[in-house]
């Protein structure tokens, strides 16, 4: 299980047009943007509800398996399926 990286003070505010939900970071918060950004620059963030009904953002770190390969970072591609061939009922012995 991936630790939970938690962000920003968020808020949400319900109105007729809908929920507004409005962020604010701090410069510790800023950082941790930058640090878990992915190879093209973005981070992902998630605007999660608690049992309580308040909201909070949380920093998405998933990202899919790597393989360390000569220094090289490859992903692993899942194999899909392989078909099952049809069973010949005359080939059963009983």
């Amino acid at each position: 299980m991936t630790e939970k990286i938690f962000i920003g003070y968020t808020k949400g505010v319900k109105t007729k047009f809908g929920e507004i939900i409005s962020i604010s970071f701090n410069e510790e918060d800023r950082k941790k943007l930058e640090q878990y950004a992915n190879e093209g620059g973005y981070t992902t963030i998630k605007i999660m509800e608690s049992r309580k009904g308040s909201k909070y953002a949380e920093i998405d770190t998933w990202s899919p398996e790597k393989l360390q390969d000569n220094g090289d970072i490859v992903q692993i591609k899942v194999k899909p399926q392989e078909e099952l061939d049809e069973i010949n009922l005359e080939e059963i012995p009983w």
